[in-house]
């Protein structure tokens, strides 16, 4: 399996929903807009290091949110974000900014693995992606002996 991993600064932040504006035309949020606009900038200048894909991939995302200063003295470590925004939500901007840059569309996706946190004490607010794709874009449809 072929593994690269992209960090993204910042506190994650979910898609928004279409909304209506005043002239009955729908619109996407601008927080949204613009999160999406910096995750693929970032993920642009490290796409250096693969091509787009073109086969089955898996893809990882680790976010790590703001944590809150009632927990400043609780665990160091990364606590689970069990509250709001949803992970759905932070997980589809991930996916749509990667679109086009990491593989070739979202439908190329055939496995997740994501967790959403409070980030450690000895960290910032961040996300961490990671894309896994077999060497063989085939080796996921044979059947294991």
């Amino acid at each position: 399996m072929i593994v690269h991993d992209f960090i993204i600064d910042g506190n994650p932040v979910p898609k928004g929903r279409p909304r209506l504006g005043k002239n009955k035309h729908v619109y996407t949020p601008k927080n949204t807009r613009e999160e999406e606009a910096r995750i693929k900038k970032i993920l642009q200048l490290e796409i250096g290091k693969i091509a787009l894909i073109k086969r089955p991939v898996i893809l990882g995302i680790t976010f790590f949110l703001k944590r809150p200063k009632r927990l400043a003295k609780a665990n160091p470590g990364p606590i689970p974000h069990i509250v709001r925004p949803d992970l759905d939500n932070l997980v589809k901007l991930i996916s749509d900014a990667a679109n086009e840059i990491l593989y070739h569309d979202d439908s190329n996706i055939y496995k997740m693995e994501v967790e959403k946190y409070y980030h450690a004490l000895d960290s910032k607010p961040h996300t961490k992606i990671t894309l896994k794709y077999p060497p063989d874009p085939f080796s996921c449809l044979k059947k294991k002996t």
